[in-house]
């Protein structure tokens, strides 16, 4: 984990080394019915759509209900402010938020970064509600 505060941005970066977002939402049976949609078969093979789902999603294996709300949470933290902005890159797959231009965009790659690396921006300087 690294944090950075530099003009009045408050960068956090967490890297996780295991299995990636993409493969362990894979291997939730949980999930199987969102992931068997005619357009979800379509796309799940996309490790970015993984990404998508992951971040839409409030579920957790736990089923606990103050669990699994952590990547929403972040990216609804970020989209309240003036500033900063949101990043995965899991596997093949990039999922971005910018603050400025208001829009979610992903992407995949050819080549896997073996775990997760989640980016963290947000004004200290916005009037955060959360």
């Amino acid at each position: 984990m690294f944090a950075q505060h530099k003009n009045g941005i408050l960068t956090v970066s967490i890297c996780d080394l295991g299995m990636g977002i993409p493969k362990s939402l894979r291997r939730k049976p949980e999930l199987k019915e969102l992931l068997s949609s005619p357009l979800q078969v379509a796309k799940k093979k996309r490790d970015t759509s993984l990404i998508d789902i992951a971040v839409e999603s409030s579920r957790s294996k736990t089923k606990l209900p103050h669990r699994g709300k952590g990547l929403k949470d972040m990216l609804d933290l970020v989209k309240s402010g003036t500033l900063g902005g949101f990043r995965i890159f899991s596997a093949r797959g990039v999922f971005n938020y910018n603050v400025l231009d208001k829009k979610e965009s992903g992407r995949d790659y050819k080549s896997t970064i073996n775990g997760t690396i989640i980016e963290w921006q947000i004004s200290l300087e916005d009037n955060h509600d959360q």
